[in-house]
């Protein structure tokens, strides 16, 4: 019951911290009238369902075991990372299709010094989230959330590539948008896969223990 409750702690800080960043960058996105910021916005908001997933999942696996399940429950918690991944994997594509479709009709973003520092200031608390989730899941030996960890640091290059773009567009007004947006897409997709095939098989060897 202790790790249910410290697992839970670490997952409310990602939710509460993801969902502040998706609503600065959904901002920034919205007003700067950027495909690659809003994609980013969609990301976190995807990481604080991820949060929530994982959350059920650990009190879901922490269940006493039963007559169907004799060795426990611990195959739910592999399930929520599973779900996580099919989460990740559908707002990628999506994404992808969003980002072609500005391609082909590419607009102009407007961005402005204050904009940069909160995609900048994104990137400061996905670093942290990464090392926090991923530092905090090994000791509670809790795969959701170093899936969560690797997600987050995943993130990190993603943002990071969201910032090299918006730059590019502030100093240069050359616009790469739909580019940036479909990168940070095929990086989500990336990490969904990854996590999908990891998850996949620890819920199977949990399941057919």
């Amino acid at each position: 019951m202790k790790r249910t409750r410290s697992v839970i702690r670490v997952a409310v800080v990602g939710i509460l911290l993801n969902l502040v960043l998706a609503g600065f960058k959904a901002f920034v996105g919205l007003v700067s009238g950027s495909i690659s910021i809003l994609s980013d916005a969609a990301n976190n908001l995807t990481d604080t369902i991820s949060a929530i997933i994982t959350i059920f999942g650990v009190i879901l696996g922490h269940k006493k075991p039963d007559k169907k399940h004799p060795h426990g429950h611990k195959h739910l918690e592999h399930l929520s990372a599973l779900v996580i991944a099919v989460i990740i994997l559908i707002t990628a594509i999506s994404l992808i299709v969003s980002s072609v479709q500005r391609i082909i009709t590419p607009e102009a973003a407007n961005f402005d010094i204050q904009m940069l520092i909160i995609i900048f200031a994104g990137i400061i608390v996905k670093v942290f989230l990464s090392f926090y989730f991923t530092r905090r899941g090994k000791k509670l030996k809790s795969h959701a959330l170093i899936a969560s960890g690797k997600d987050a640091m995943h993130d990190v290059m993603i943002s990071s590539g969201t910032l090299i773009g918006a730059l590019i567009t502030y100093l240069f007004g050359i616009t790469i948008d739909g580019w940036i947006g479909a990168l940070v897409s095929i990086f989500m997709l990336k990490s969904g896969l990854e996590i999908a095939v990891t998850s996949f098989k620890k819920y199977s060897k949990a399941k057919g223990r």
